[in-house]
């Protein structure tokens, strides 16, 4: 339990996101469509080029969306925004590769520069050693590396390259190149967290353990994450779920058009991080500020379709994504961003599994408030 205390960061008491937080979860629980809070998590879309050819991603297949690389003078302007504002964590990446971006690591120590803690995520195919020195020399705060499969023979089938990045693509490169760079973390000393996960899905079923026990000597989290069936819209990659779908329409109200800022690498803003190919928008950044976005009367509406009851959403309707019980909202309220995206995949917390929260919320004898 000692160990939340090396999770506390500079966001974590600063009053000013504090009472942002508790003002987002106030606005949630109220069901209010025009909000004075700010989204606190910021997910922005650097590329959404790719070197691999996912089976459980729609990039390769589904989206039709243009690709692109962001502008760095369009993210700085955001930046800039957000800077003022109680945002408190930007997370670069949505769909594709984040290191294809050439200007990453100077994305990364820009937000930094504003006060801003970063995340990003990367497949691990391009960490070279120069690579992985640009990276462990930013201030990048929070790495996740995806690595499903853990084998050769597994994660060939599901990650497999594409194009003229078949050569870096394959287990033995990126197990190679992960190596590396945690052995130049810690010769660097770097305070750098890194999570490795994989997904939950059929195939890929003991991924999890394969990779504790060959990264088990570094200081590291791990994370089976639950499969995204990108809300059902793509039966392809349904077939590979192991989620149970919930059944009960009336199911918690999503947090996420309450707290979540998602733009995509042209600066549409998109209502979540599922929508692949920007189904739908509430606005244009630098059209409309983020602040305006934020407010646009189509993100109002989207919110009150989403009281209204989310079959109302057609995109939402086939979600399997639960909202947050009554304990999870009180953390929500009183930890920032950073602090829970560490604590949750902490190996030696209890509180890391969602059925800790639905156990005490019942030995409370507390009943779901959002539906």
């Amino acid at each position: 339990m000692f160990n939340i205390f090396k999770f506390l960061n500079r966001n974590t008491f600063s009053i000013k996101k504090v009472l942002n937080r508790f003002k987002v979860i106030s606005e949630y629980a109220k069901k209010k469509d025009e909000l004075e809070s700010f989204p606190n998590m910021i997910h922005i879309e650097p590329t959404n080029h790719c070197n691999l050819g996912c089976i459980m991603c729609p990039q390769p297949t589904e989206m039709k969306r243009v690709k692109g690389m962001m502008n760095l003078d369009l993210y700085k302007s955001m930046i800039d925004e957000l800077q003022n504002t109680p945002a408190e964590f930007v997370y670069l990446h949505q769909f594709g590769e984040s290191l294809l971006h050439k200007k990453i690591t100077e994305m990364v120590d820009y937000a930094s520069e504003k006060g801003l803690q970063v995340g990003m995520s990367t497949n691990g195919t391009l960490l070279n050693e120069k690579i992985s020195e640009k990276i462990l020399n930013s201030k990048l705060d929070f790495l996740t590396l995806s690595l499903d499969g853990a084998t050769e023979e597994s994660y060939d089938k599901i990650r497999p390259g594409v194009g003229v990045y078949s050569k870096v693509a394959g287990w033995k490169n990126v197990e190679k190149n992960v190596f590396n760079f945690l052995d130049m973390r810690k010769k660097m000393k770097s305070k750098l967290h890194i999570v490795a996960q994989t997904i939950s899905m059929k195939g890929n079923e003991n991924a999890i353990e394969v990779l504790k026990s060959k990264f088990n000597k570094y200081d590291i989290s791990f994370s089976n994450k639950p499969f995204n069936e990108w809300g059902g819209k793509v039966e392809e990659i349904n077939e590979l779920s192991t989620n149970v779908q919930p059944t009960d329409p009336n199911r918690i109200l999503c947090e996420k058009p309450w707290r979540l800022l998602t733009i995509t690498w042209n600066g549409e803003v998109v209502p979540c991080t599922r929508y692949f190919d920007n189904q739908d928008t509430y606005g244009k950044f630098p059209e409309m500020s983020l602040k305006e976005i934020w407010n646009s009367e189509k993100a109002k509406n989207y919110r009150k379709l989403h009281v209204s009851g989310r079959k109302n959403v057609d995109y939402c309707s086939t979600c399997s994504l639960d909202g947050p019980n009554e304990v999870e909202r009180q953390a929500l309220k009183v930890f920032d961003v950073m602090f829970l995206e560490k604590f949750m995949y902490d190996d030696n917390t209890f509180f890391r599994h969602r059925k800790f929260g639905t156990l005490i919320e019942k030995l409370l004898g507390r009943k779901k408030k959002l539906q």
